[in-house]
């Protein structure tokens, strides 16, 4: 197994990644996005929230939300979600198409 020596990489800055000084300015008057995004084949929304930094993904199947998230969603997570809500609502039909017998009313007789 080959071992890395940290002193060869040390001098060497790194381009890729963020130095610890750096600092990121917040506008709170700047329009956040909103358009939609795909990830993989799933369309994912952004919402803004209300006086905040953060922005709210919600999966869509279609026109139906199948979840929200503050983070970026992968897709797996997109396809896990629409997956759920697709299975919810297969079985919400078939709790409800049996119909309900009729509950007996117990007369008393007066005497």
């Amino acid at each position: 197994m080959h071992r890395i020596n940290a002193a060869q990489h040390a001098g060497i800055p790194r381009r890729d990644t963020l130095s610890p000084r750096t600092v990121a300015r917040y506008e709170r008057d700047r329009q956040l996005p909103t358009s939609p995004i795909l990830v993989g084949k799933h369309v994912v929304m952004r919402r803004p929230l209300v006086d905040g930094v953060y922005i709210e993904y919600l999966i869509m199947d279609g026109n139906t939300i199948a979840a929200k998230q503050i983070s970026i969603p992968d897709e797996p997570t997109c396809a896990d979600a629409i997956k759920r809500l697709r299975a919810a609502t297969r079985a919400e039909p078939e709790k409800h198409s049996r119909p309900q017998k009729p509950r007996a009313f117990r007369i008393r007789e007066a005497s």
